[in-house]
């Protein structure tokens, strides 16, 4: 727990936390049952409750951090991708479909009117360096490569095109806070604590990202502060309990389900799959 962040954790330094580099390793502990609570992709989360049925989502935690970077290329829309080369540097299944769905919803076929090309994380650097590139990707890579390379811009923010469709009360459900069924089941109170300091923290660090970007140095996640002050507005952080997030999540996992349906287990989840305290 970090001294000074006010309102006090209600649940002080009772809860550990632990960070996961592999989302392979991630998994499997939690289909073996290991985890009690987890930030995980929101496609996970489903797909998860969809083959073992014991997370439910609570909340969801991000609005998403996808980005179209360009170094010597003007664009203004997703339309003007049409008939350009476009390089996908996002590990994610599930973030390609939503791509791929963007680029529909404004009158690109993903298919014939661009070209897709995959590119490997040892790869993304060197080949963004090069002028007139098209790249696809997420914090905090976006801020590491922008902060390294000045002929690097954000050309378009995927989650301001995902709410021009959808709606600014839709966000882009990409991950989730999920916690294990008899966790909650067996103390839901202690559990509601540990929610109610959760969604004060991300409060505290939307308020304060420039203290929570010095409180990096205090800790082994990879980035450095500098990079950390300008990823921290990019990461659109919110705190919406399951219930009210209801609809952002059934939609995203909806493309998802038309597009990459394996991502999510195949199907729809059920309505357990949101916790409610009383449930």
């Amino acid at each position: 727990m970090e001294p000074g962040i006010k309102p006090n954790p209600r649940l002080g330094d009772t809860v550990k936390y632990v960070i996961e580099q592999s989302p392979d390793t991630l998994y499997a502990k939690l289909q073996a049952g290991e985890i009690e609570i987890a930030v995980i992709p929101t496609d996970m989360a489903a797909k998860l409750y969809n083959n073992e049925g014991q997370y439910q989502l609570a909340a969801i935690n991000t609005k998403g951090s996808m980005y179209v970077l360009t170094n010597g290329v003007v664009i203004g829309s997703l339309a003007d991708l049409k008939g350009k080369e476009v390089h996908f540097a996002v590990p994610s299944t599930a973030l390609f479909a939503v791509f791929k769905y963007m680029l529909v919803q404004n009158g690109v076929d993903p298919d014939k009117d661009i070209t897709l090309k995959f590119i490997e994380p040892d790869q993304v650097q060197t080949d963004i360096a090069n002028t007139n590139k098209i790249m696809v990707m997420t914090e905090p890579w976006v801020s590491e490569l922008t902060a390294t390379n000045s002929n690097i811009k954000i050309a378009l923010d995927i989650q301001k095109e995902w709410n021009r469709i959808n709606g600014e009360e839709t966000p882009l459900a990409h991950t989730c806070l999920v916690v294990k069924q008899e966790v909650a089941g067996r103390d839901p109170e202690k559990f509601g604590l540990f929610l109610r300091d959760y969604a004060d923290s991300i409060d505290w660090v939307n308020k304060k990202s420039a203290e929570a970007a010095r409180l990096v140095a205090n800790h082994d996640i990879g980035i450095s502060p500098e990079v950390a002050a300008e990823l921290i507005p990019r990461c659109n952080m919110l705190y919406m309990k399951a219930i009210d997030a209801k609809p952002a999540v059934e939609k995203y996992l909806k493309v998802l389900q038309g597009n990459s349906p394996d991502s999510i287990g195949g199907k729809l989840p059920d309505e357990n799959f949101y916790y409610q305290k009383n449930d």
